[in-house]
């Protein structure tokens, strides 16, 4: 008893947060699925990556030159990826700006922000992640993100070429 009424009083809380709705439901298809799916890109990466490490310890295997040249390009490839997820932080904090912005104008809560709204306010372009959105069709971000993923690829792919080698 004296559990679940612990686990009652961190929900209450909001220690523990589940299935919270931070954006109106118009985003779901416009941002939140394409965002996931970034996470998702994003972790995989990460996680090869972070596999790719044992090589390393695993040390007799390579010459000591092989071996530099293989951190070397380890830290490149963690160069991009940390590029690409503080690049993400970024634009999810403008997102989240724009939003609030929107609400304080038009005196709202944030959930009841719609994505129409923020296209009058020319600001759904933050949105984008794998194609422009809104009115004014901004590029630059959706190349950028795009442009990081296939570079920690290749440079990913790279890696483990070296290894097999």
């Amino acid at each position: 008893m004296f559990i679940k009424t612990r686990i009652t009083k961190l929900i209450s809380k909001n220690c523990i947060v589940k299935n919270t709705q931070l954006l109106h439901p118009s985003f779901d298809a416009l941002y939140q699925r394409p965002h996931t799916l970034l996470l998702r890109i994003i972790r995989t990466l990460f996680a090869i990556a972070g596999c790719l490490w044992i090589a390393k310890y695993v040390s007799f295997l390579l010459p000591e030159d092989r071996l530099q040249q293989f951190t070397s390009q380890q830290y490149q490839l963690y160069l991009v990826l940390l590029t690409l997820w503080g690049y993400d932080y970024r634009r999810s904090m403008q997102r989240m700006e724009s939003v609030i912005a929107a609400a304080s104008r038009r005196l709202l809560t944030p959930i009841d922000v719609s994505t129409e709204m923020l296209d009058e306010d020319s600001a759904l372009h933050t949105f984008s992640i794998f194609s422009p959105l809104g009115t004014e069709k901004k590029w630059f971000s959706v190349v950028f993100t795009i442009a990081l993923i296939v570079a920690a690829s290749a440079l990913l792919l790279r890696q483990i070429l070296f290894l097999i080698s």
